[in-house]
Order: structure tokens, then C-alpha cells, then sequence
């Protein structure tokens, strides 16, 4: 529960070290697995709060991402950083609300070879403060200036850092057209949302309307050689 609570640490170690009844010690477990199970719904739903947060700023392509989100959990920002630096491959600073009016306080996660302490020692000046090592840092930044903080960090990882262009298709799923059938159109009408099934079938009517003029060029480049 330390995610979620300031005394969670202390909860989980008088759980650990009780000596009491048992139906007591069942009402602790509980409780701490209650807690733990609030925790997850409250990681998913700020995921899906980032996610639209970054779907509705433009935020795709970003290197690194910073992105304030207003009321999230303060303990889980480290993990939304963490999570969404692995997804998108680049470094991220998750911000939220903090205790002080006027300031947002966040985590960062580094992806890659970039130095996340280096790179935020070169823009001290637009923090309130800040901490941590190459890997991982603690930030706090005044609400006025989290734009111009997000273009210095921007700017800089050009400046100093060189990407090799990754030409690598990621997929979850191969699926052969064949199999997009009434059983398909229902699993997705059940466990995705509708923009999902409007991709899905955008796909499969562009596949139907390009194959057969691919296959007219083809015949035609085949009978004119």
C-alpha cells in the first residue's frame, strides 16, 4: 500500500511482524490485499489517462514525453514513467498535482543510453528542485513553466544524443484476412472499443479495394514483357 498510502510501508510491517489472533491477522491480510487491488485499478485507469492525455496533445514522437496529469496517484507516477518509457522507447516525465499551489510534482524514467540526471543538471533553472541518477529522477516544476521545461529537454536530447533510425515493424498479432470473420467482429465488439472495430474493418476494406488492382498491374506487367 506504500503506492497509496505514506504509511503503507508501516502497515505491510505490522502485518509481517503480528503476533495476534488469527481472525485479526485475516482482517490485516484483508485489508492489504483490498489495497493492492485499488492500486492496480488506479495504475490501469491513469495509463488510460495518459494515454488519451498524449492522444489528445499530439504528444506521439516526442523525445523525451512530459506530460501533466492532473489528480493521478502521486506514488504511482514513477511506474507510469517507467511503463510508458518502455512502450514508446523514450525517456518520460509524468507529472501531477503536488502538495504546493502552482507546482506539479512527477517522476522520470530514461530509455536508452540517455543520462536523465545529466540531462535535467543542464536545465536546473526550470525546476523548483529535482533529484536522482542516470536511470531515474524526482521533479518538481512550477505550472507556468512545464511547456518551456518540456522544449529545453526536447531540444537538448537533439542536441546531444544521435538515434539510429530503427526501420523494425512491431506487431502483437499476425492475422491472415481469412480469419476476419463474424467470430473476429465479435470478440473485438466485446473487448475493444468501437474506434477498434472501425480500424479493423478500414483495414480489411482497404486490403479488398488495393488487392485486385495490384494483381490487374501485375497480370499486365506479366502479359507485356
Amino acid at each position: 500500500p506504500g503506492r497509496l498510502q505514506d504509511d503503507g510501508a508501516e502497515i505491510s510491517f505490522d502485518i509481517l511482524t503480528f503476533e495476534g489472533s488469527a481472525s485479526t491477522a485475516m482482517e490485516k491480510a484483508s485489508y492489504l490485499s483490498d489495497m493492492n487491488e485499488k492500486r492496480k485499478i488506479a495504475k490501469k485507469d491513469g495509463l488510460e489517462l495518459l494515454h488519451k492525455n498524449m492522444a489528445d496533445n499530439c504528444l506521439y514522437g516526442d523525445c523525451p514525453l512530459v506530460i501533466y496529469e492532473p489528480n493521478l496517484p502521486e506514488g504511482l507516477v514513477g511506474i507510469f514513467a517507467g511503463q510508458l518509457a518502455e512502450e514508446f522507447k523514450v525517456p518520460c516525465f509524468v507529472l501531477t498535482d503536488g502538495d504546493e499551489d502552482g507546482i506539479a510534482k512527477g517522476s522520470g524514467r530514461t530509455y536508452g543510453d540517455i543520462n536523465i540526471k545529466e540531462l535535467l543538471d543542464r536545465h536546473q533553472d526550470l525546476m523548483v528542485k529535482y533529484g536522482g541518477h542516470s536511470e531515474a529522477a524526482g521533479i518538481s516544476v512550477a505550472m507556468d513553466k512545464i511547456d518551456e521545461f518540456k522544449y529545453a529537454l526536447i531540444e537538448d536530447i537533439q542536441e546531444h544524443y544521435t538515434f539510429t533510425e530503427d526501420d523494425t515493424i512491431y506487431y502483437d498479432l499476425k492475422i491472415d484476412a481469412k480469419l476476419i470473420d463474424t467470430a473476429l467482429n465479435n470478440f473485438i465488439s466485446l473487448h475493444y472499443k468501437s474506434q477498434h472495430m472501425n480500424w479493423l474493418h478500414a483495414c480489411w476494406g482497404l486490403g479488398v479495394t488495393i488487392s485486385p488492382l495490384i494483381m490487374s498491374a501485375f497480370l499486365t506487367g506479366e502479359s507485356g514483357s
